[in-house]
């Protein structure tokens, strides 16, 4: 609050100082009126206005930590001492000296009424005349125009006083005067509002100078006539009169000559002023998005039966919520405790013993009876068991897998999260990953002399991008250029299961030979398609590439008892496929570096999956193949799951883990 009043009273005196320095001295009374009091407005919102600077999203990482809760032990009362709230002191006084301003503009207000109630009304023009005995100049108020009652009567005044009277009540110049009074009693505590009342009121006077000179065309004589009336002293504080603020400034200004390309041009100047106080005075907000990596113990929990009906039920994942927020009140107030109802009570009981009746616990029923129980008082949680101590000890903590290790961060990957999730159209959002995957490609070392971490990085986001690549419009696609591969100008040969990268200048006639043949085209025909496989089959054998034998059966368990595996041996992962036409649509749901996968798949065609994508990475804690086969999805596993086949029609959606098919 403070910080925006100092903006907001710096901004008024720089447009004030502009104000006096380059356009009070112009006749273009008018234009600067409505300057003045747009400067208020100005003032009061240019601070308000917010520019957002993109920075690098704060990526927090945190440590691997069971799902399963504990006892927590309460903390002795802490007794907190209550500080002196020196910001309740300050509005008290704020507020104070505000009630007295405006107790003093009320009361202004209440004079000047009472003076036209009190004393003869005359209508005269669009005006209304307050004949008073007071010896006085004649002044305005609204509509009013107050006089000394025997100087109208006996004609003694001035046919050009009338006027310039008039022209503050036809132009409503009152209402900017109470306007700024208003504010004033408000912001009192910004002293730029006495001087900018001072030269609205002045302005005031050029204009009804200025009517006078005009109609009457004697500018020597009015002069005369204001500097003869100039001891005359206003008791009137809101009302516009005549000698305010007689000064050089009004003189000279009766005579003053403008150019009009002059005034045009300073008039211009004041657009680029105020979009130059905007940005300067605007608050800067930076727009980073914190992304908190989380990672879940996931591994099989013996001797305890999981529901099959959804793939977060396959695993028991529990949150320790088991813990108890304390709130400091006053210092001889005691801490307060929840205590669970009975509804909750006789939920939490129906809920434990339907789960050993049939000794299965769902995870949103755990949940729920944590909280419960979390709520409970001491004598509660004595009449029941606490399920925390049913359900089996947490396994051990597994090892960090995470694309983006702690002890190395790939330099300008943060955008590429934060682009993840902005909400624009898929082709804007196309453009702006590419571009930061083109930066990051770029930096040194190049892909091929890059370590495996950075390599990994790279071919996850190329193969993000191509997937976003494929879903794109026909008309997008046009505007969009392809991802370019990761080891690009290189080229990626094979010989003997070896991979290695060549550019294509130093190729030799032996290099050109393993290079892979194309796949068959899209809807090609089944020549088409046999051709290609002989293509490739004879390129295996003239290369000596083959991919790796797979992984010898592993033993059948019992029907009721989960598979028990070699640590880090069974990957957790979780895919949703769905098939359209020769379109195959994967949804990655857990596990994978990527979201979606398309591509199609033809008759006895094999497309490798693992965690990164649709490459061959041996990294990947799980790699299978999977094959469109006589309009059966068929998968063989490689590496990171407990099947070795699996065969299933794609009629319309189907969820494959690591343990099988979960879901039609």
């Amino acid at each position: 609050m403070i910080l925006y009043i100092l903006k907001s009273a710096t901004c008024l005196a720089l447009l004030l100082a502009f104000y006096h320095l380059v356009l009070e001295r112009e006749k273009m009374h008018n234009f600067n009126r409505f300057y003045l009091l747009g400067s208020v407005l100005f003032s009061f919102l240019a601070p308000l206005y917010i520019i957002y600077i993109d920075v690098a999203p704060l990526i927090l990482k945190a440590r691997p930590t069971t799902s399963f809760s504990y006892p927590t032990e309460i903390a002795p009362e802490i007794i907190i001492e209550k500080s002196i709230d020196y910001t309740l002191i300050f509005i008290g006084m704020y507020s104070l000296i505000s009630s007295i301003l405006f107790i003093r503009f009320g009361k202004n207000l209440f004079h000047i009424i009472q003076k036209i109630r009190k004393n003869k009304q005359v209508k005269y023009q669009k005006a209304v005349l307050v004949l008073v005995d007071d010896t006085i100049l004649p002044h305005t108020f609204w509509n009013y125009i107050f006089i000394n009652k025997n100087d109208y009567e006996n004609q003694k005044i001035e046919q050009e006083l009338f006027t310039h009277e008039l022209t503050h009540v036809t132009q409503k110049h009152t209402l900017d005067v109470l306007f700024l009074e208003f504010l004033q009693a408000i912001f009192w505590i910004n002293p730029f509002f006495i001087l900018l009342k001072k030269a609205v009121q002045l302005n005031h006077e050029f204009l009804a100078d200025e009517t006078v000179i005009n109609q009457h065309k004697n500018t020597i004589q009015y002069q005369h006539l204001l500097v003869n009336k100039a001891a005359w002293k206003n008791d009137y504080y809101l009302a516009s009169n005549l000698n305010y603020s007689l000064t050089k400034k009004r003189l000279k200004m009766m005579t003053t000559q403008s150019s009009q390309t002059k005034i045009w041009l300073k008039k211009l100047a004041v657009i680029p002023l105020l979009a130059g106080f905007i940005f300067l005075f605007a608050e800067r907000v930076e727009a980073q998005e914190v992304i908190e990596v989380k990672e879940y113990i996931d591994t099989p929990i013996n001797d305890l039966q999981i529901e099959d009906l959804d793939p977060e039920d396959i695993r028991v994942k529990l949150k320790d919520i088991n813990s108890l927020q304390i709130t400091y009140l006053d210092k001889d107030t005691i801490i307060e405790k929840s205590i669970a109802s009975e509804k909750q009570m006789n939920e939490y009981k129906l809920l434990l013993n339907e789960g050993k009746k049939h000794n299965i616990y769902k995870l949103k029923n755990i949940n729920k009876m944590q909280t419960i129980y979390s709520l409970m008082s001491k004598k509660q949680k004595n009449s029941v068991q606490n399920i925390s101590e049913i359900i089996p000890p947490p396994p051990p903590p597994k090892k960090n897998t995470s694309k983006i290790k702690e002890t190395k961060k790939i330099e300008g990957i943060d955008e590429l999260f934060k682009l993840s999730k902005i909400k624009k159209d898929s082709l804007y959002k196309y453009k702006k990953i590419n571009s930061y995957y083109e930066a990051i490609r770029n930096k040194k070392p190049h892909y091929v002399d890059s370590d495996e971490e950075r390599k990994e990085i790279l071919e996850g986001i190329f193969s993000d991008l191509g997937s976003r690549y494929f879903n794109l419009s026909k008309e997008d696609k046009k505007k969009a250029k392809r991802p370019v591969l990761p080891h690009d100008p290189y080229v990626r040969l094979r010989k003997n299961n070896k991979v290695f990268y060549k550019l294509r200048k130093n190729f030799t006639e032996e290099d050109k030979l393993l290079i892979p043949p194309p796949p068959p085209v899209p809807n090609a025909t089944k020549e088409e398609i046999e051709k290609a496989k002989n293509a490739y089959e004879a390129w295996k054998k003239r290369t000596g590439n083959d991919f790796a034998p797979p992984p010898p059966p592993k033993k059948k368990q019992e029907a009721n008892k989960n598979i028990k595996v070699e640590k880090n041996s069974i990957a957790d992962f979780n895919i949703e496929f769905e098939k359209s036409d020769n379109l195959i649509k994967m949804k990655c749901l857990k596990g994978c570096n990527w979201k979606t996968l398309n591509f199609t798949m033809n008759e006895n065609t094999n497309q490798v999956i693992n965690r990164i994508g649709m490459n061959e990475s041996e990294k990947s804690e799980f790699i299978f193949f999977i094959q469109n086969k006589n309009n059966k999805i068929q998968l063989k596993s490689m590496k990171g799951t407990a099947w070795e086949t699996l065969e299933f029609t794609l009629n319309n959606k189907a969820k494959v883990n690591q343990f099988g098919v979960t879901a039609y």
